[in-house]
């Protein structure tokens, strides 16, 4: 069983995404009151406070180094920060609308940006150029996702089809389809085998050799928010109105459901050794659970 071990408030209004640092003991979260907190998480005290937004900061990615931080915000921007000085390193512009969701690429070589302008960028990291502007959906992308190998890049929102890019030329590689209305979360697993995405009523985990679906199953009713692959690449975790959900991927079952009070939960993350899961959530709380 899953154990509850920690909640506490974080933010001062909705937590919106959460991360941890594959090289140092720390969670790091965002929110709507347009702050970034970094967590101690063997005692769960605030080591700092990044503020540079002036609206909600919606997504948040860490580089595998953990020495850089993007995020992207309803204020239009897409910020890059130093960890774990808190610096600005530079401020990307281009986005028409709010940016939505945001990706380091594995090897720190570019940021990849989606909005509700429906366009996904690629940004050089060093230089803060855009390298390439696809028009991959009329409107609001919910998700992007670089493959471990950095060779790829997934994007999906307010369709029925997510697609693949080859990274840097954009190139299109492939459209999945399979999911009605809209696909709301998207990740590879880590070790780059599976490709998992979700909408209103499933999860659907394919294998990445043919992007064919190996399990579909049935999610909460109601919006999905995020999904996380477990570290050892065995677990998903998938947030939902009021609950989290766990399954298992080899198996395709649901290994437990976790039913919270508040509606809104949104970014949910797994510790880099798989023993923890936090989640962020609209009652302004942080959530932790001790994954045996």
């Amino acid at each position: 069983m899953v154990e509850l071990i920690n909640t506490f408030q974080a933010h001062e209004n909705y937590v919106i995404d959460v991360v941890f640092s594959t090289t140092d003991q720390v969670c790091i979260s965002s929110g709507m009151d347009a702050k970034i907190k970094l967590w101690d998480i063997n005692s769960w005290e605030l080591i700092n406070t990044l503020e540079g937004h002036s609206k909600s900061v919606n997504s948040i990615s860490i580089s595998k180094d953990g020495t850089l931080l993007a995020t992207g915000s309803t204020d239009l921007t897409t910020k890059l920060w130093e960890l774990p000085s808190g610096k600005i390193l530079r401020t990307l512009k281009g986005h028409k609308k709010t940016v939505s969701t945001v990706q380091i690429s594995p090897d720190t070589n570019y940021i990849a940006t989606g909005s509700y302008d429906g366009k996904v960028k690629l940004w050089d990291l060093n230089s803060g150029e855009e390298i390439i502007s696809i028009n991959a959906f009329e409107r609001n992308i919910s998700a992007v996702a670089f493959s471990p190998n950095g060779k790829s890049l997934a994007a999906s929102g307010l369709s029925e089809s997510c697609f693949i890019w080859e990274i840097p030329s954009g190139e299109l590689i492939s459209e999945i389809t399979g999911h009605k209305i809209v696909i709301s979360s998207i990740a590879f697993s880590p070790d780059s085998h599976l490709f998992a995405t979700t909408d209103y009523e499933s999860l659907k985990i394919r294998s990445t050799e043919a992007m064919e679906i190996i399990h579909s199953l049935d999610v909460n009713e109601g919006y999905s928010h995020h999904l996380a692959f477990s570290p050892n690449n065995r677990m998903i975790a998938v947030s939902s109105d009021h609950a989290i959900q766990l399954f298992d991927t080899l198996e395709g079952e649901l290994i437990e459901t976790m039913n919270l009070k508040p509606k809104g939960i949104y970014g949910v993350a797994f510790s880099p050794d798989g023993k923890l899961l936090a989640m962020g959530a609209a009652d302004k709380k942080i959530r932790v659970w001790q994954i045996p």
